[in-house]
């Protein structure tokens, strides 16, 4: 706990399969339930919802203190200037299928708009105004403020490469 608030994260929680007395402490014994020794913890950091997990090791102390070293780890690069380092990490890969991790593919204009890169002002326009009702962040359920303003953002470059 001590290790996410200095990273500056809020809002944890431990998960593991340990029963909890009616009080919400843990019992003493630290048995968990089916004998699964891993561990989740999820935590809010720069805004966004985080987990880091472990089932590494036989004892859930173990894989607790893993995940300790790990938050630690990451406080790093905060310590030493390059915090960004982190937050680029956390961003630029994403989970695919059963663990590989593949960096995200360059965002262009193009890619961000699904269209062509020698696509006319008027296909670009249509693309652009289709993305934004769908991910504008007053629309439900795919409102999204950060995606409506990538298409905001792609749209302004598009309009000015073609201008020029």
């Amino acid at each position: 706990m001590n290790e996410i608030k200095l990273l500056g994260g809020t809002r944890p929680v431990i998960s593991t399969n340990i029963p909890v007395r009616l009080d919400g402490q843990l019992y003493a014994t630290l048995r968990p339930v089916n004998k699964d020794h891993g561990v989740a913890v999820y935590f809010i950091w720069n805004n966004k919802q985080r987990v880091i997990a472990c089932d590494s090791y036989p004892k859930i102390e173990d894989n607790l203190r893993a995940i300790e070293l790990t938050i630690e780890g990451i406080r790093r690069p905060e310590r030493y200037g390059i915090a960004d380092a982190i937050n680029s990490a956390f961003e630029r890969f994403k989970l695919i299928g059963s663990g590989d991790h593949t960096p995200a593919p360059v965002e262009t204009w193009w890619r961000t708009l699904e269209v062509s890169p020698d696509a006319s002002l008027e296909t670009i326009t249509k693309a652009f105004h289709a993305l934004a009702k769908l991910y504008h962040p007053d629309m439900r359920p795919l409102g999204n403020k950060e995606k409506f303003q990538r298409i905001k953002a792609a749209y302004d470059e598009a309009i000015k490469s073609k201008l020029n």
